[in-house]
């Protein structure tokens, strides 16, 4: 018997269906293998996933179009490769719009597509082929990548659009943790391009997936559902536990998804349909697959993990392999810190390992705040009814207070609860407990702060001492002095108490009112500091309590709440920046230590790199092609690691870390857009004028550029600047010597380098595009 191959692609357009149904006669005429598509499986006019799945696993090979990177298919496809088949790609080569998103999607570039126009080119390329006869993706590339990791609960993939039913989603998962959930979380709004391999793995530990496709009616929509529809094939190919849910809308409603796939209308049918499945789930952490025997490690290599490059996803690991810096000792040790840094320079690495340090102390209470969504819309209504600066100031700091000592009395009630000798009744430790359930404080703080501000914004005083006052009972201010004293009297032995604060960023989209939000976040600093004075000072009745505050922000963000203060270089600042090599190399080293503790740091490079790559050295070659951050060393690092597994290599060879150079580079140029400030459609435009150019360019060159992405002289200047803060531009500041901007307090003192130099020399200074980005934009190395 001939072996028998699936066509699966997409009912639209009807005359790209006619093509592979064509060709998929012409294959089977071929005598090479049977040929059966979907079509074929249709029984009374009706159609199942179970039907199509059935028939993907009595054949030996899956012809997928992915033109179009149709839902249907890419779940048929996923499924295909953890089920064990041999996959052929097809693509329409004369669909020169779709090659971009084909790109973007990445997930299958490493093993290619098959072009073509029309049936019979399918057919040649099946005859030269012989794509049925190939090995599975199963054995040569997801196998030998998967390794023994810590197995989780729930592997959770999010949608990248910030609905009321994604926050809600992203909530509700968060709260499964307090259970002792692990959870696995993969953000494509962090800009984090995983390849195939990583998906597999997270797969592969889980015990059952989630999957939150986004409405096609947003432009992010189509990227992210390809990826999500992958991967959730793969769970399926698995025998995972798998969940799809979508909203309802009868375009993304996909007739193969029915029944493995819940649509809801309202965020609350979402959330109860979930709630079901989860009490259903028994999380038997997952070790083995039904088609996955248990692994065996056949070379050393194999055992090399360098970790997540998202912090959160490893919280349980950090503190083996956690890199102490000045900033973080900063945050241990100072009563009011803003922890500031750049998209992926490690702030919640740093947020997670203080919690965790402070917390060993049994005399801290450790307060942490990291909501996973809140209602920015109404915030900024709530700041719009006050015209007057210091009115809005006084709505904001009340705002504050309330929902910080709340937090304080959430925490020290669950705190007492959580003891294993019950609370004396009648007690100040009782009367807390009791004041918290009273007033429904044992919320999380993004519900809290919803309902503060739904109250707040029924202020309606005419003048303003009504309205404070009115403001001040909506938040509870009344009560605010006797709190005080309970905290006392509870607290009062407490060496400190910590208030850590991460997740602000994430409210601070394209579309929010930037303004309102960062006179949000400089009236939290505000308030802090007259709550300190507050809970220091001590009486009669009172205990002194020694309150501290970390707040960790992104540079930009920080940026702008800087430009709102009264005296910025007052504010309290930790900045974290990567600008010591070897500090940098031992994020990954500390992570090889870690897994072999009988090794020197050392012994990494000499064991597992090549020693050069193209005559350079290379822990200099890699630093020298990422930006300076740890996300962006281990995904570079990791990138490697699965080139080297995919080739079998014994160590990572040069020429895996110049396909890692490549991988990298459009991981970080996708992160770049997620951190861009303008639309990420302004930014793409111009970025990609810059594709094929030389690595050091005029200015004139820039503005040229920036005209020809179709941007308005007027935002020639703004557009540059930002640019520069991105880092992808750096200055010169000296003959061939470029720098970049890593620290918002940079900017002044490069630009007055650039000034000088140019005033010596007679003729304009020039701008580099940083390495990180060369290789994905086709910009050829120096030639030095």
């Amino acid at each position: 018997m001939p072996e028998a191959a699936f066509f699966a692609y997409p009912a639209t357009p009807p005359a790209s269906a006619q093509v592979i149904r064509d060709a998929a006669v012409k294959v089977r005429q071929t005598g090479l293998v049977s040929c059966r598509t979907w079509e074929d499986l249709r029984t009374s006019g009706t159609l199942v996933i179970d039907m199509i799945l059935e028939a993907i696993r009595r054949s030996d090979l899956i012809c997928a179009e992915v033109t179009s990177l149709n839902a249907n298919v890419l779940f048929e496809l996923g499924f295909a490769i953890t089920a064990g088949k041999s996959v052929w790609p097809l693509y329409d080569s004369a669909n020169s719009e779709a090659e971009r998103n084909w790109q973007r999607f990445r997930l299958l570039t490493t093993i290619g597509y098959v072009p073509y126009i029309n049936s019979d080119d399918i057919r040649a390329q099946f005859l030269r082929e012989v794509p049925h006869l190939r090995p599975s993706l199963l054995e040569t590339v997801v196998r030998p990548n998967l390794s023994p990791s810590a197995a989780s609960d729930l592997f959770y993939l999010r949608s990248p659009i910030a609905t009321d039913a994604s926050r809600q989603l992203n909530r509700r998962l968060d709260r499964e943790t307090l259970h002792g959930c692990r959870l696995i979380t993969y953000d494509p709004a962090e800009g984090s391009l995983y390849p195939l391999t990583w998906f597999a793995q997270q797969v592969y530990d889980a015990s059952a997936v989630i999957v939150h496709l986004s409405p096609s009616r947003h432009s992010e929509a189509l990227i992210s559902n390809a990826r999500a529809s992958l991967v959730a094939g793969m769970a399926k190919g698995f025998d995972r536990n798998l969940l799809l849910v979508l909203e309802e809308q009868s375009e993304l409603s996909p007739l193969d998804y029915r029944d493995l796939s819940y649509t809801y209308r309202t965020p609350s049918d979402l959330i109860a349909r979930v709630d079901e499945w989860l009490n259903a789930q028994t999380f038997r952490t997952a070790t083995s697959s039904s088609t996955l025997p248990a692994l065996s490690l056949a070379t050393e290599l194999k055992s090399l993990d360098f970790g997540e490059p998202v912090a959160e996803n490893e919280a349980d690991q950090l503190a083996s392999y956690f890199v102490e810096t000045a900033s973080y000792r900063e945050v241990l040790n100072r009563s009011l810190t803003i922890f500031v840094g750049r998209k992926g320079a490690g702030k919640s690495a740093n947020f997670l390992r203080a919690a965790d340090t402070m917390r060993s102390q049994p005399r801290n209470l450790v307060c942490v705040i990291q909501p996973s969504g809140y209602e920015l819309a109404s915030l900024v209504r709530l700041l719009a009814q006050f015209h007057a600066e210091d009115e809005r100031m006084y709505a904001v700091e009340a705002l504050w207070q309330y929902l910080l000592v709340t937090e304080i009395v959430r925490t020290a009630a669950a705190d007492l609860s959580d003891r294993l000798i019950p609370v004396a009744p009648e007690s100040p430790q009782a009367e807390l407990i009791d004041y918290a359930d009273r007033h429904e404080l044992n919320n999380e703080f993004a519900v809290r702060l919803e309902r503060a501000v739904a109250s707040a914004l029924g202020n309606s005083g005419e003048s303003i001492e009504e309205r404070r006052a009115d403001l001040a009972r909506r938040m509870h201010q009344h009560e605010l002095a006797e709190v005080r004293e309970l905290l006392s009297a509870v607290l009062g032995r407490k060496d400190r108490v910590c208030i850590l604060i991460d997740n602000l960023d994430k409210a601070w989209t394209r579309t929010a009112d930037l303004d309102q939000l960062a006179h949000l976040l400089l009236g939290l600093l505000t308030s802090v500091q007259r709550l300190r004075h507050s809970f220091a000072r001590s009486d009669s009745r009172r205990h002194a309590i020694d309150l501290s505050l970390a707040v960790f922000l992104r540079s930009d963000i920080f940026e702008k709440v800087a430009s709102l203060a009264a005296e910025p270089d007052k504010l309290p600042v930790s900045r974290l920046v990567w600008t010591d090599n070897d500090l940098l190399l031992r994020v990954i080293e500390e992570r090889y230590v870690a897994t072999h503790s009988s090794d020197s740091r050392n012994a990494l490079w000499e064991r597992f790199f090549t020693p050069e790559v193209n005559g350079e050295e290379v822990r200099s070659y890699i630093l020298g092609r990422v930006l300076p951050r740890p996300r962006d060393i281990v995904q570079f690092c990791s990138f490697a690691l699965a080139s080297a597994i995919d080739a079998g290599h014994s160590r990572i060879e040069e020429s895996d870390l110049v396909d890692a150079t490549r991988s990298y580079s459009q991981f970080a140029f996708e992160a770049l857009l997620v951190e861009n400030g303008l639309t990420i459609r302004e930014l793409e435009a111009v970025l990609f004028e810059f594709a094929g150019s030389e690595p050091r360019i005029a200015q004139d060159w820039v503005a040229d550029a920036i005209t020809r992405a179709g941007l308005p002289e007027t935002d020639r200047d703004r557009v540059i600047a930002r640019l520069r803060q991105l880092s992808f531009l750096g200055r010169e500041v000296r003959d061939d010597t470029f720098a970049y901007e890593e620290d918002g307090r940079d900017e002044a003192r490069l630009a007055a380098l650039a000034r000088n130099l140019e005033d010596q020399r007679g003729w304009p200074s020039r701008y580099e595009i940083h390495p990180a980005y060369r290789a994905y934009l086709d910009i050829a190395e120096l030639r030095i």
